[in-house]
């Protein structure tokens, strides 16, 4: 029930090394990632399909980890869930606070409505058809090593320090090429996701949240 974008197997060719780089030995570079997903669970009004980023809301929908990591997940894998076996990955498995790797413009797009979490109509098939799918041809990704932990907080503390700060009243007519903060309470974040058109029932595509 997935179409693939036109990168969708190199996009896992060229982050795969960012998985290797998190093994078990005491000398990896970077432990603090355990899979890298095609899916951005936030990704309506998205338009770099060249960015990626890290999260610790597993995202779903196309993924790829470790052998090693499989190995330790099918030990624990419980026969009788009680919620999905995503909502497992989340907060069950004990891989958090280790993150994923996710494209700003998904690289996997459901078109299934007829399924028992999808149905024809549904609040989620609305959802699910207003994702942007990513159109880049294979080999365009770059240097990724911006993605490995210290280089990535780094990069974000540099981004935070020269934010504007703003409220939720700001939202209309923000600029694409400047870099906002917005400091909110979990009671307002409905109102606010509402307002930028992205997951409303919760916060989903976090990191370190």
């Amino acid at each position: 029930d997935l179409l693939v974008a036109p990168d969708f197997l190199w996009y896992f060719r060229a982050t795969a090394w960012l998985l290797e780089s998190s093994g078990n030995c005491r000398t990896e570079k970077d432990p603090s990632l355990f899979c890298v997903s095609a899916w951005n669970d936030n990704g309506f009004q998205v338009s770099d399909e060249k960015r990626l980023f890290r999260t610790d809301y597993f995202p779903g929908l196309g993924w790829m980890i470790q052998n090693s990591t499989w190995s330790h997940l099918r030990q624990v894998w419980p026969r009788f869930p009680s919620t999905g076996w995503d909502h497992w990955l989340r907060h069950g498995s004990g891989l958090r606070p280790r993150e994923c790797i996710v494209p700003e413009v998904s690289r996997t797009h459901h078109f299934d409505t007829s399924g028992t979490n999808v149905k024809a109509g549904s609040e989620l098939a609305k959802k699910l058809e207003r994702m942007a799918t990513s159109r880049l041809p294979p080999k365009q990704l770059g240097d990724l090593s911006y993605l490995l932990h210290d280089d990535y907080e780094a990069k974000l503390m540099e981004l935070a320090r020269g934010a504007k700060l703003i409220s939720g009243s700001q939202l209309g007519g923000l600029k694409g090429n400047e870099v906002y903060l917005l400091p909110y309470i979990r009671s307002e974040y409905s109102t606010l996701a509402k307002q930028l058109q992205i997951s409303v029932a919760q916060p989903r595509t976090a990191h370190r949240g």
